[in-house]
C-alpha cells in the first residue's frame, strides 16, 4: 500500500514565488533519484497566501528514508525551508479513503 510524507509550509511574505521554484526543483530532482517516489502535490492555502501544503506518494516507507539518505536531499529540502518561517512534516499511511459509486 502506497505511503505518503505531508508537510505544512508558511512562507516569508513575498516569496510565495521562489518557495514554488524551489519545491518544484526539490521534488523534481527527487522523482529523478529516488526510486519509489510516484508523485507529489503543493497546495496553496487562497485565504493565507505565505501557507503551502505538500505531499508525496510513495511505494513503501523504505523507500522514504532511503531518500532522506541521497546525496543531496539535505542541500534542497534546506534550499526550500530557506525561504519558510515555519514548516512541519510528517510521514503518513491511508486511514480512509472514499471514492464515488458508479
Amino acid at each position: 500500500m502506497d505511503q505518503y510524507v505531508a508537510a505544512s509550509w508558511q512562507v516569508k511574505p513575498g516569496l510565495e514565488d521562489d518557495f514554488k521554484r524551489r519545491w518544484r526543483a526539490f521534488t523534481s530532482w527527487t522523482l529523478e533519484n529516488a526510486p519509489g517516489a510516484r508523485s507529489f502535490t503543493l497546495l496553496h492555502n487562497e485565504a493565507e497566501p505565505d501557507r503551502f501544503i505538500s505531499y508525496g506518494t510513495w511505494t513503501d516507507r523504505e523507500s522514504i528514508h532511503a531518500w532522506w539518505e541521497l546525496e543531496g536531499f539535505d542541500m534542497r529540502y534546506q534550499s526550500c525551508l530557506a525561504v519558510c518561517v515555519d514548516h512541519k512534516g510528517a510521514e503518513h499511511s491511508v486511514a480512509a479513503q472514499l471514492t464515488p459509486v458508479s
